[in-house]
């Protein structure tokens, strides 16, 4: 149970954030409550992705005090309108969370996020239904969700599989799904005796820096602003006047505008 619960607890920690997992940390500078500023604008106007950002914001506390309960929400709604990291964060937080802790409603969370391919949940759901601790033990399910987060190369993949052959084999009877993935791509033998993936092998692997939060966030923010250009006047019943991308601009969203592309406006005073 303690290990089950070790992995749950970590995998909490994964966060996918857009393409690239990067852990946000709590910021209270100035730049990070502008960003904290212009998400929480775009995601008043309806930007799913904004929505789910925010939520970021609010868990850890990057440009504004955390809120648990307004993280929440935010991963809620993000989560409605399809964006997958938002699934898997609400599902995270019921199942961890004493607070929100709804069983139920993080395995439906998770499963939606699996669904789309959330490599993850796929892996979390896997571990879930193959104990026997959570009331919810079941081989099909725990075979299925195992054999596609094996599929998509989960890191820790090798290491639960490892696991699971000190309690019992894998068969073509008991784990036909996972059998067969093990059988197209097998797992090998490191120096120390522990499965690994193939390419761990020792063989050199070229490593490619990942962008830094602040290019990730400057990159969404520009995006929002592509698709508020793309939207123009071709929303059916709306016309030029009550267009964004067509109508004249407040002040605030001439500086919004500004901030996206050139940084922070700067202070007149």
């Amino acid at each position: 149970m303690k290990i089950l619960l070790a992995m749950i607890a970590i995998a909490a920690l994964v966060i996918s954030f857009s393409s690239t997992a990067i852990k946000i940390e709590p910021c209270d500078t100035a730049e990070c409550r502008e960003y904290y500023k212009h998400f929480k604008l775009n995601a008043k106007r309806g930007q799913a992705d904004a929505i789910a950002t925010l939520a970021e914001f609010y868990y850890h506390g990057y440009g504004t005090p955390k809120n648990i309960v307004r993280a929440v929400k935010h991963y809620k709604k993000a989560a409605r309108l399809g964006v997958v990291r938002a699934q898997y964060k609400a599902g995270l937080i019921h199942l961890i969370n004493e607070r929100f802790h709804d069983y139920d409603k993080g395995i439906k969370y998770l499963e939606k996020a699996a669904y789309n391919q959330h490599m993850n949940a796929m892996y979390l759901l896997g571990i879930i239904y193959y104990s026997d601790q959570f009331g919810e033990h079941d081989k099909a399910k725990a075979d299925k969700w195992l054999a596609r987060a094996f599929r998509y190369r989960h890191n820790d993949m090798p290491e639960f599989v490892d696991h699971m052959y000190s309690f019992e084999d894998i068969t073509q009877e008991n784990f036909p799904m996972l059998y067969a993935e093990l059988d197209e791509k097998p797992l090998i033998k490191s120096k120390d005796n522990q499965l690994i993936w193939p390419e761990m092998d020792g063989t050199e692997v070229i490593t490619v820096r990942a962008p830094d939060i602040n290019e990730i966030l400057s990159d969404q923010l520009k995006s929002f602003r592509r698709k508020i250009r793309r939207t123009g006047t071709r929303i059916p019943g709306i016309d030029c006047n009550a267009a964004v991308a067509c109508r004249k601009l407040t002040v605030d969203e001439m500086k919004d505008s500004y901030w996206i592309v050139a940084g922070p406006v700067p202070n007149s005073n």
